[in-house]
């Protein structure tokens, strides 16, 4: 039995855990032993890396180029690409831009690797004495992403071409309106 400092503890072991696996969650990343064929992966290093986290589904997920993640169900074929618009932060290696709650024309570029569905999870129901007893099953379905590229500013630029693009169009509008009154 453990007499002591119930935090003493709890650091041995936390301490124990790192010494053992270097970082909580390694297990997630490429490359390691332990890393089941199921699991998230992540790239070797954290430091340096240009993240994001962005939002999809209801939940936020921080991403980086090459990180391949599981998110609520997009309707979208496999090898298809997809943009991520809802991102909150991103990280370019120490310079860190933060949205209130959105960054204006940022967007994460993914391609659609597969479409699954989580393991099944029981929801069991009972009331006692009631012999009321209720049993059922589900599978999230999911969407498997591979992050191609991270763009802090991607979305301005291609509005700022459509802007262009409705002011020409205009132009050539006014030029023919006013040939048309010449003749």
């Amino acid at each position: 039995m453990f007499r002591g400092n119930m935090n003493a503890l709890l650091e041995a072991f936390v301490q124990g855990y790192l010494d053992r696996r270097g970082k909580f969650g390694e297990c997630l990343r490429e490359g390691f032993p332990s890393c089941d064929a199921g699991a998230v992966k992540r790239g070797t290093s954290d430091e340096g890396i240009m993240f994001a986290v962005v939002k999809t589904g209801g939940k936020q997920y921080r991403v980086a180029k090459d990180d391949v993640i599981r998110v609520e169900k997009l309707t979208a074929e496999p090898g298809e690409k997809v943009a991520l618009s809802d991102v909150l932060m991103i990280d370019d290696g120490g310079t860190k831009t933060v949205g209130a709650p959105l960054i204006e024309g940022a967007a994460v570029e993914a391609e659609v690797v597969d479409q699954m569905r989580a393991d099944k999870i029981i929801v069991f129901k009972k009331k006692r004495r009631q012999n009321y007893r209720r049993k059922n099953g589900h599978r999230q379905h999911l969407t498997v992403l591979k992050i191609t590229d991270i763009k802090a500013s991607g979305a301005k630029k291609a509005a700022a071409k459509k802007a262009t693009a409705k002011k020409a169009s205009a132009k050539k509008k006014e030029e023919a309106a006013g040939e048309a009154a010449a003749e």
